[in-house]
């Protein structure tokens, strides 16, 4: 193994003699030695001491081992004096060697993949936003446009209550000057018999008195009645702002729901990284053939798998412990946990759904029967209900989130399509 490849020489080297290095200048972004450093030792550089990767910080001694379960270098106190025992331990120039190729695939799915993705959603926020800025624009000459036809509408219902008044005046305008003509026409006759009266008085012969003069008292009690006439006015039913509002209409804002991005990795050995960063509770073999598993609450995991039997993993002794009995198979890939703990899966052959106790309870109840259909895919809502896919055609693995929406994989094409809401 090359020394200068392993753990204990992971050092910073000054910039300018190769020695170990003891601070670096910020400012300058150099490691520098202590016979170095004098020269950045005014108020234009900064200093700080450099951190030595290769010393446990615990036990003060250089790092001899990787530890693959705890993913972190450690010293020989950390083999001695904590439990590394059952832990697995790597030399730290091949993790070196392993990172590197974990940090190159890193950059080239960064490079490749991740940047332009993100490059291309600020392109769609762009996007967005001179859609907001078109539409928002187009809202306020909207409104503009109804202000304008509003006064329109105004303007015509003021003139229309003129025209009603004008007419309605001129109606009763036209029956007051015909009482006017009638009661004038009468005064004209009284004033009349009064000068033909007159005229009799003058006479002094009886037979021209008795021939000539004719009574009309009788006549001038009887007139015609006054035509009604109705005095105008006018109550203004002015409607507020809010009453206004909810006539004239109504501003909505339409949700943009489409999200037509999707960033597909390839992932390359990240994978690897992840199991690296996050230690396994428990690893079994190939041959244990886990086809589906469900959370029990926070203590673990249950299983079905191999034989046709549930496993129980609990997470504090990382080991599997059988749940069901001999007598009973699970012939089922599709297994679901209720909130009170209740074994839940599909029975294959029979195409029904079954029940099974718990994992302290070995009582096995047929829930539903699906005839020539099977149910595949099981799991429960945030709510607890029970929900399924059932097929003939396998349709792809099925879940649901915390908004209650059912997903489901397509088989085929491996995309994710929301089922339904289920709340």
């Amino acid at each position: 193994m090359d020394p200068a490849l392993t753990a204990q020489n992971f050092v910073l080297k000054c910039e300018d003699c190769e020695e170990t290095s003891v601070c670096t200048c910020r400012i300058c972004d150099v490691a520098l030695c202590r016979e170095h450093f004098g020269n950045h030792m005014d108020t234009n550089h900064k200093l700080c001491k450099t951190k030595n990767n290769s010393i446990c910080t615990k036990h003060s001694l250089l790092f001899k081992h990787y530890c693959r379960s705890c993913v972190k270098p450690i010293c020989s106190d950390c083999v001695r004096y904590e439990d590394h025992s059952t832990h697995g331990l790597s030399d730290p120039a091949a993790m070196l060697d392993f990172y590197k190729e974990i940090i190159a695939l890193e950059n080239a799915e960064l490079h490749n993949v991740i940047k332009p993705f993100y490059k291309t959603i600020l392109d769609v926020i762009d996007e967005r936003r001179s859609e907001l800025d078109i539409n928002f624009t187009k809202a306020r000459e909207n409104v503009k446009e109804f202000g304008r036809k509003l006064h329109e509408q105004v303007d015509i219902a003021v003139m229309h209550y003129y025209e009603t008044l004008a007419a309605n005046e001129k109606e009763q305008l036209e029956k007051i000057q015909f009482d006017l003509n009638v009661f004038q026409q009468r005064i004209e006759e009284i004033e009349k018999k009064l000068e033909d009266n007159a005229k009799l008085l003058q006479r002094n012969d009886p037979f021209d008195l008795l021939t000539l003069f004719k009574s009309s008292l009788a006549d001038f009690p009887i007139y015609p009645e006054l035509f009604e006439f109705n005095i105008p006015v006018f109550q203004p039913n002015v409607p507020d702002f809010k009453t206004l509002l909810h006539i004239a209409g109504e501003i909505s804002y339409i949700p943009r729901t489409e999200n037509p991005l999707s960033l597909k990795c390839k992932h390359f050995q990240l994978s690897r990284s992840q199991l690296l960063e996050h230690p396994l509770h428990k690893s079994s073999s190939s041959n244990f053939n886990i086809l589906d598993l469900s959370c029990l609450q926070s203590d673990g995991v249950l299983t079905v798998g191999k034989n046709n039997q549930f496993k129980q993993l609990q997470f504090k002794w990382g080991k599997f412990y059988h749940v069901q009995t001999n007598e009973i198979e699970c012939r089922s890939q599709y297994v679901a946990i209720s909130p009170n703990d209740a074994i839940y899966f599909s029975d294959t052959v029979n195409r029904s759904i079954k029940k099974y106790g718990n994992v302290y309870c070995h009582i096995l109840i047929d829930v539903i029967d699906f005839d020539d259909l099977e149910p595949r895919g099981l799991t429960f809502t945030p709510s607890g209900f029970l929900t399924t896919e059932p097929r003939i055609i396998r349709p792809g693995a099925v879940d649901v989130d915390r908004n209650g929406k059912l997903w489901m994989e397509h088989s085929t094409s491996g995309e994710l399509a929301v089922i339904r809401y289920l709340r």
